[in-house]
């Protein structure tokens, strides 16, 4: 039989750089969401001032053109709201990019993160005014929200069970600061020794997560700020991360990479010991997914057993033969290396001769 076993830390896939099959219109990529209604990330660009999407098969596209909008990006319903620099907030509609909201901020100097409460109302930081603002759609106003003891304030990520405002600081030694949504006062959670960071986002089980171009990493801090660790290393410039849950991973942008990463999170954050996989036959994940040239694929074996690991193509065809004998129990990890085969669907079938477990995986470069 044929076996790639490895272990691992985390993941990265770097969306379409290098490709040869596809353009890739990214240009110092500074925020990414991910839109669950249509199954793909947008990206927004300080290069190009455009938003691209990046569709499931990988493939990419200007979703807005023109329109100046360079910096964060936040999903409210139907409407993409971005931080358009010096210019204002702009809003489009998911289904088809149209501009629906035009929020002008007078005096911005720029325009950074965009956050949202579930009262509807928009927050965006600008970091050179050392200001916050608040926007409220339904009436088409907006307002200075907070600017005491604030400085450089950049990442933003709205704390609903505390009714607060966290922010981060593109400033050396930044801490974190909260801010009241009642009275818009501002307290320091915890300072740090963490220089120039940029994005503020928090994962399915509370753990936050930070970006710093000071150390070029990425932090993730307890639930309640009681400690933090560094959770990646970064060749350059981590900037506006975003936490996906829909597909449980972190997306990083790379500034000066002009690509996007995203990170598999470690087991103890996913509520996935091992202990609990090790009394089951079971596909456990593939990952990344989509993925970009080589895909992990994780399962577990009570006891010794024949299997069959194999890819199929879209039309139900084996392309490639991962494992095929006798193995022991416990778990593994295999890496299917596709650097040879076609962007598209692909299928990954385990069986031991009585279950079988299918997943569906997208190569995408």
């Amino acid at each position: 039989m044929r076996q790639r076993l490895f272990s691992f830390g985390f993941i990265v896939l770097c969306l379409l750089s290098g490709s040869v099959i596809a353009q890739n219109l990214l240009n110092n990529p500074e925020s990414v969401v991910y839109d669950v209604s249509q199954n793909r990330y947008l990206v927004s660009n300080i290069g190009s001032g455009n938003i691209v999407h990046i569709n499931e098969d990988g493939s990419q596209e200007y979703f807005v053109e023109g329109e100046n909008c360079r910096l964060g990006l936040h999903i409210v319903g139907d409407i993409l709201f971005s931080a358009c620099r010096e210019v204002g907030v702009k809003g489009f509609n998911l289904q088809n990019g149209e501009l629906v909201h035009f929020f002008e901020i007078r005096g911005a100097q720029f325009l950074n993160d965009v956050t949202a409460d579930t009262s509807g109302n928009i927050y965006v930081s600008d970091s050179r005014a050392r200001k916050i603002y608040r926007i409220n759609p339904e009436s088409g106003t907006y307002s200075l929200f907070a600017e005491e003891r604030l400085q450089n304030p950049n990442g933003l990520h709205f704390d609903a069970p505390n009714n607060r405002l966290l922010v981060c600081s593109t400033r050396d030694n930044s801490p974190i600061q909260a801010i009241s949504l009642v009275d818009s006062s501002v307290t320091t959670i915890v300072n740090t020794t963490l220089d120039i960071l940029d994005g503020f986002t928090q994962d399915s089980d509370g753990y936050y997560y930070i970006s710093s171009w000071g150390s070029n990493s990425v932090y993730r801090f307890e639930t309640d700020f009681s400690s933090l660790e560094r959770h990646s290393q970064h060749e350059a410039s981590p900037a506006d991360i975003f936490f996906d849950k829909h597909n449980e991973v972190l997306a990083v942008p790379i500034f000066y990479g002009n690509e996007v990463e995203f990170l598999d999170l470690p087991q103890d954050v996913k509520g996935n010991p091992s202990y609990q996989i090790l009394h089951e036959f079971k596909l456990q994940s593939v990952y990344p997914n989509p993925f970009n040239s080589r895909a992990i694929i994780s399962f577990s074996m009570p006891l010794l057993s024949t299997l069959k690991l194999n890819v199929y193509n879209s039309n139900g065809q084996i392309v490639d033969v991962l494992l095929d004998g006798e193995i022991n129990a416990g778990e593994y990890k295999i890496i299917w290396d596709a650097s040879g085969f076609a962007n598209g669907l692909y299928f990954v079938k385990l069986a031991d001769g009585q279950r079988t477990y299918t997943q569906k995986i997208i190569l995408m470069r």
